[in-house]
């Protein structure tokens, strides 16, 4: 029987277990490592060289030879207090990377999303053949100053990461920003923090593309008003999302992102202009989908499922 490891965590409730159901429809093993229950007594791995690994699940030990591995969350917390336990849960981690990185086919390596940076995305959609805002990425105020002069259409400021108020990661996100005149004046705080400022695109429509593989599935939430950042209301609009179709030029672009990343997965973001022209913004190789799966029904979890198994094209590096 095909098996596939599904490296997760306890608080995963959408995506995994959608995944785990369609791998147990296809006739195959979904193996649940939860991951922020290791190392302890009853979830234990090791590895060996050069090639091979032990893994102990609920404890129970895992003899099923692995098809595939998906890298959805690596999240490990140490079962130990104290001095070390900030070092043992960074050793679990690395331990977990490797895992990710020595097992068969993997969806995606951990160096694969890694890599797969902002800076990268931006450097890489042109060449693709898709469309960005004009960005700088910068902590120079008086570069700041020269980009907001340059775009009167507005410019709007964001995070190159899931940046929280509070130091323990526990409030509220900071999403996309337009700048406001009082921001404007403050912008000599940007030598102490650098951010990303991009040249306001027009939205008739946000989108949320998700590529497995060689499949690209679109999904649209009209944007009548123009707001920034469908993350602010995203639980209230969850289920006014549409199946969109994409121009060809579009998804062709998407795919050549992809194998110029080397990931066989991505949650792509674009804007609709109201002329109907597609802007990208970014990809988030670890983006979530789960509401894409209900509401527009979009059968994400069975082509990732196609895809680990190997009954899916997959794609491959550049």
């Amino acid at each position: 029987m095909r098996a596939v490891l599904l490296l997760t965590h306890d608080d995963d409730d959408y995506c995994t277990p959608m995944v785990a159901e369609a791998i147990r429809a296809r006739g195959a093993l979904p193996l649940l490592f939860p991951t922020n229950r290791f190392p302890s007594a009853d979830w234990r791995m090791g590895l060996r060289f050069p090639a091979g690994h032990t893994l102990v699940l609920g404890g129970e030990r895992i003899t099923q030879p692995l098809t595939a591995i998906w890298n959805r969350r690596i999240a490990p917390a140490s079962a130990i207090e104290g001095a070390l336990a900030g070092s043992v849960a960074e050793e679990a981690r690395r331990t977990l990377v490797g895992l990710a990185e020595h097992g068969p086919f993997v969806m995606d390596p951990p160096s694969a999303v890694h890599g797969a940076h902002k800076v990268r995305q931006l450097d890489q959609a042109g060449p693709c053949g898709l469309t960005i805002p004009a960005t700088v990425h910068t902590s120079d105020p008086d570069e700041a100053r020269q980009f907001v002069a340059a775009h009167p259409g507005g410019v709007i400021a964001k995070m190159m990461h899931d940046v929280r108020i509070r130091p323990d990661r526990s409030g509220p996100t900071i999403f996309t920003n337009l700048l406001k005149a009082e921001d404007i004046e403050a912008i000599d705080d940007l030598m102490w923090c650098p951010m990303t400022l991009q040249a306001k695109v027009p939205s008739a429509a946000e989108l949320r593309l998700i590529c497995v593989g060689e499949q690209v599935f679109a999904a649209a939430l009209e944007n009548p008003t123009g707001a920034l950042d469908w993350r602010r209301t995203g639980a209230r609009d969850i289920d006014r999302w549409e199946p969109w179709t994409l121009p060809q030029n579009v998804r062709d672009g998407v795919i050549a992102m992809q194998r110029q990343l080397g990931l066989n997965y991505g949650a792509y973001d674009f804007i609709v202009e109201p002329t109907g022209h597609h802007v990208f913004l970014e990809v988030n190789p670890q983006g979530e989908w789960f509401w894409l799966q209900r509401w527009p029904g979009l059968p994400i979890a069975e082509a990732i499922a196609d895809t680990l198994l190997g009954d899916a094209p997959r794609i491959g590096a550049a």
